[in-house]
């Protein structure tokens, strides 16, 4: 507690208003608590909701979930056609606030036409009755009003009860029976709240707060300050330029340079949802063998610290040859890319070290990656993963499904057949005869707290069945949780060594510890050649068998795990043994009775 009272000290003594509540949102996302999966996937859904909607039209819609420079639904916005987008994080109730409203207003007068500003809720808990003028602003905002509630609630800021906020509402001219209405039932809080987590999470935490054009920007400044700003963006930004001409010749591509459909990422290293939409790129590559090419475009976002440094990495090891495994190796393990974290990659994928150590300083990269930011800033990205496929815009980490259809337009308009090549999926590790009456499919991510008790009840099922049953491993790591995938991806290595039933329970052991170190480690307790466990691990070497399971499964509808199929037969979560015994028997009886038949 004694941390927080400094933090907002200094906060304050910088002009801006801190939270003193712990940010809940950041603490789910980075602990392994069941609220977290609720909220990742309602954030998630979110964003992907959004991708259409009007930024004016819905101020009920939830805020999508990509960087704070890209408009939410439930944002207030002026400029929509502007260059320049400013994000405000802002409490009605905080003097600093206020200061800036004149600031921010002189700017825009500054650049007509080129700045966009939205603002977002984020009302500090140090400031009563502020919550409900943020409520109110967007009950104003539902007949048309949010402007005119705007400034007359900064302009009595001391006066924000009930009361008032009905006063202010006749003097703007709204329905009051529908504003009343609005502030009784509490209408918008949610809103308001969910402004207030997706702040949280960008590590708002003090009001104001700008993000412009992604840069991260605390407390008062002058308007001098923000004109320096603003006019270092415009110099980058030409919203005239076309959005396909985004293909850069020294770009880094993956599949055929010729291939007829090109689709250009704008990615963070360290977002999240970049490294979700991987994925579905090695997918699209391989149904689409020689039609499809990817091309890699860097852009790091300011707030992201560790970002800049890996795409210098990356791009240091694409000066030996290896960018795309440097690539693989950064998203599969994007929580450890500090600088000695990135210098162990390089090491483990053979690189020349003083050559990379001087690379990755180099002036001569942090150009081009400039340069490839500056040319997404001009074609409007603001927001990671962004893409163009053959300069048709795509936003976040959408489904293979939405590519494809783009795709296969793009084809069909150049006359080239559209079929795609089926992804197959491996059999897969098993346990039990070949030629057992049932066999068992089983979807499960290793570091789900169910895969425990699923664990339990195959081995139960096999010790009463050894000669009727065998049981098929099938990898379903979540999207949700960060370490599943590399830890699949270690099943598949150990599998490789004729040890995956080993490493398996070892890893259900230790589920909250499943680092890159973590897994080498249990290599060597499972029996593992350590030194080959290593190398494949780090080299991806097992990425699309773990990423073939994971397609057969989307492909089923299987998006939670335990999954098992039992002859077909489909059984979703962890089931008691007596229910399981029932379906074998009967699915025993039936492999018995045609026998006899034949």
């Amino acid at each position: 507690m004694s941390f927080l009272f400094a933090a907002q000290g200094v906060a304050s003594a910088a002009g801006a208003h801190t939270d003193s509540r712990v940010s809940r949102y950041v603490r789910l996302v980075t602990c392994h608590e069941l609220p977290k999966l609720t909220v990742m996937c309602l954030l998630l859904s979110a964003a992907l909701s959004l991708f259409a909607a009007d930024a004016n039209s819905r101020p009920g819609s939830p805020a999508r979930e990509v960087n704070p420079s890209v408009q939410p639904a439930s944002a207030n916005s002026k400029k929509d056609d502007a260059a320049i987008t400013i994000v405000e994080f802002t409490d009605f109730a905080c003097p600093y606030c206020a200061q800036m409203v004149s600031v921010i207003d002189e700017l825009s007068r500054a650049y007509p036409g080129k700045i966009k500003v939205i603002v977002r809720d984020f009302p500090l808990a140090i400031h009563t009755g502020s919550e409900l003028a943020h409520e109110a602003s967007l009950a104003a905002k539902a007949q048309g009003k949010y402007w005119e509630m705007f400034r007359i609630l900064f302009a009595n800021q001391k006066h924000l009860s009930r009361a008032d906020l009905l006063d202010y509402a006749k003097q703007i001219g709204l329905n009051i029976p529908r504003f009343e209405k609005a502030l009784d039932t509490h209408e918008y809080q949610p809103v308001v709240r969910e402004s207030i987590a997706e702040g949280q999470a960008y590590g708002v935490n003090a009001t104001p707060t700008f993000f412009l054009n992604g840069q991260q920007l605390s407390g008062v400044r002058s308007l001098d300050f923000m004109k320096a700003k603003v006019q270092a963006a415009i110099g980058t930004v030409s919203p005239s330029d076309d959005s396909q001409s985004t293909v850069a010749t020294n770009s880094p591509v993956r599949g055929s340079p010729d291939a007829p459909v090109t689709i250009v990422e704008y990615a963070d290293f360290q977002c999240p949802f970049c490294a979700k939409a991987e994925n579905t790129l090695n997918l699209l590559l391989r149904e689409y063998p020689g039609k499809v090419n990817l091309v890699f475009k860097s852009f790091p976002l300011d707030f992201h610290p560790d970002s800049m440094l890996a795409h210098r990495a990356a791009m240091a090891a694409g000066q030996q040859g290896k960018f795309w495994e440097m690539h693989d190796l950064i998203f599969s393990q994007q929580k450890s890319i500090k600088r000695d974290d990135l210098f162990a990659m390089a090491k483990s994928l053979g690189l020349d070290m003083n050559r990379f150590s001087a690379d990755i300083s180099s002036p001569k990269l942090l150009a081009v990656i400039e340069s490839e930011r500056a040319e997404g800033k001009r074609t409007r990205v603001n927001g990671t993963p962004t893409f163009y496929v053959d300069g048709q815009e795509m936003l976040g980490a959408i489904g293979s499904s939405q590519f494809e259809a783009m795709i296969d337009k793009s084809l069909r308009a150049k006359g080239i057949e559209t079929t795609k090549t089926p992804v197959a999926a491996d059999g897969g590790p098993a346990r039990g005869p070949e030629h057992a009456a049932v066999t068992v499919l089983w979807y499960s991510d290793v570091t789900s707290p169910l895969a425990v008790s699923a664990a339990k009840l195959v081995d139960q099922v096999l010790d009463a069945y050894p000669a009727d049953v065998r049981v098929i491993f099938k990898n379903r790591p979540l999207e949700f949780h960060h370490d599943a995938e590399l830890a699949h991806e270690a099943l598949m290595a150990a599998a490789a060594q004729g040890k995956f039933w080993a490493m398996h329970r070892v890893l259900l052991e230790h589920q909250n510890a499943l680092t890159a170190q973590d897994l080498v480690d249990y290599a060597g307790k499972a029996g593992l050649d350590s030194q080959k466990f290593f190398s494949e691990l780090t080299s991806g070497a097992y990425r699309d068998q773990v990423q073939r399971d994971v397609m057969q499964a989307h492909e089923s509808g299987i998006n939670g795990v335990p999954v098992f199929f039992v002859n077909g037969k489909r059984l979703d979560g962890v089931q008691t043994f007596s229910s399981f015994k029932a379906i074998l028997e009967e699915q025993i009886q039936r492999g018995r009775v045609a026998a006899v038949r034949e």
